[in-house]
């Protein structure tokens, strides 16, 4: 078993012509990795117009997959950025990714913001409220009034299953606040250039499903899973 374990292991590496595995990938590597992916691709050898928005759906959906972050009008203003962006990521230019960067940071602090006013001293637990947890069945959000209202729905589930596992209120509370600051704090420490990468797994899963960028971090996880299995 050890032995079938590490020989997986060997073929899921020796397989990775339809993966890129690099060091961190920074700015001026992203041509040469774009390149590599569509040399590397069995049918897509060129960047199209419709890779491209493919890029810019994966992309987005990197940076709020739960879709409480980012509202309607923020899309409309992401995706000719982030069309921009491929285009001139292929020359090594990256500097649209600084726009980006500062929507999300705006959009965290707002959240967390929304939550402590949530769990201020008014909040009541509301057995009535329901959500319907698959995301792809979501909306973006059009207004403020939106968001909060989601923030609750969602913020009173994660105050009900804490309230289960023998947690009082005013603990559940502050877990939830810092839970939201912890968020905040990710998204500023993930600055432009760490935001990089995520641009080069979206560009890979644009060419399709099987398609992947692992960053080191991303295939040290998965050697670490393949040891473990």
């Amino acid at each position: 078993w050890f032995s079938f374990r590490k020989l997986l292991l060997l073929l899921l590496i020796l397989l990775l012509p339809v993966s890129s595995v690099a060091e961190n990938v920074t700015c001026k590597r992203l041509p040469f990795l774009m390149e590599n992916l569509l040399d590397n691709h069995y049918s897509i050898k060129n960047v199209t117009g419709e890779i491209v928005t493919r890029a810019v759906d994966q992309m987005i959906k990197r940076l709020d997959p739960s879709k409480t972050l980012l509202y309607e009008s923020d899309l409309k203003r992401l995706k000719p950025l982030l069309r921009s962006l491929f285009v001139s990521a292929q020359r090594g230019n990256c500097t649209a990714l600084h726009q980006v960067y500062d929507l999300l940071v705006k959009r965290a602090q707002e959240n967390e913001d929304i939550v402590k006013k949530i769990l201020g001293p008014d909040y009541k637990r509301d057995e009535t409220v329901e959500l319907d947890v698959d995301v792809s069945k979501r909306s973006y959000l059009k207004t403020k009034a939106e968001k909060y209202e989601l923030l609750r729905k969602i913020v009173h589930f994660q105050i009900e299953t804490t309230l289960i596992a023998g947690v009082n209120l005013a603990e559940a509370k502050k877990q939830q606040i810092h839970h939201y600051k912890l968020q905040t704090r990710r998204i500023i420490e993930n600055d432009p250039e760490k935001l990089i990468t995520d641009v080069a797994e979206a560009f890979a899963l644009a060419l399709d499903p099987h398609t992947s960028y692992l960053s080191p971090d991303n295939f040290e996880d998965l050697q670490i899973h393949m040891q473990l299995s």
